[in-house]
């Protein structure tokens, strides 16, 4: 996942965990109600097994870049602080986890919603899609409805929930819509 901030001739910021897997859907939030501000990414990561590019799955991730303060700009890129969050992993699952979206209020209470993938059946394939999500707290990820240590099962119905999208109220409260079936 790469970014920058829009000036000429300033480098793109690469906030990806690992570059030498595929990093891609990132979607951001922005506090600039804080001082100072802050950028939030979250995006889907591959994540290999036993270092085998060719098994493995798609994790959702998340880190803070530092907007406020670069470095000086080096000549080859952008210099900025990128710090994980609750350790940058967010959904840590056995099946994939794809279409992050993050969202959160001014006093940095975040929260991630995905897609997440159910394989029920002995065929290796996905049967059904639900929407998950976490919340930062306290520099933990915890379920974004009962606080526990796994994510929550947001849509939990029979039909194909995807494509999530986040956005928070004035009160704080984190609304999330998805496509369904």
């Amino acid at each position: 996942v790469i970014g920058t901030r829009v000036n000429i001739g300033q480098a793109p910021t690469i906030a990806s965990r690992d570059v030498s897997y595929q990093s891609i859907r990132p979607q951001a939030f922005l506090n600039d109600a804080s001082v100072p501000s802050h950028l939030y990414v979250t995006w889907q990561e591959y994540l290999p097994t036993n270092d085998n590019p060719n098994e493995g799955n798609w994790e959702a991730y998340m880190a803070q870049v530092d907007t406020t303060s670069p470095t000086p700009y080096d000549g080859t890129r952008d210099s900025f602080t990128v710090t994980p969050l609750g350790g940058g992993l967010v959904s840590d699952t056995a099946t994939s986890s794809l279409y992050p979206t993050i969202t959160g209020d001014d006093a940095d209470n975040l929260f991630v919603f995905w897609q997440e993938g159910f394989d029920n059946e002995p065929d290796g394939d996905i049967d059904n899609w639900e929407i998950y999500g976490k919340a930062l707290v306290g520099g933990a990820w915890v379920g974004a409805i009962t606080g526990g240590a796994a994510g929550d099962n947001v849509s939990n119905n029979a039909g194909y929930s995807q494509h999530p999208k986040a956005a928070m109220d004035p009160s704080g409260r984190p609304y999330v819509t998805w496509d369904d079936n």
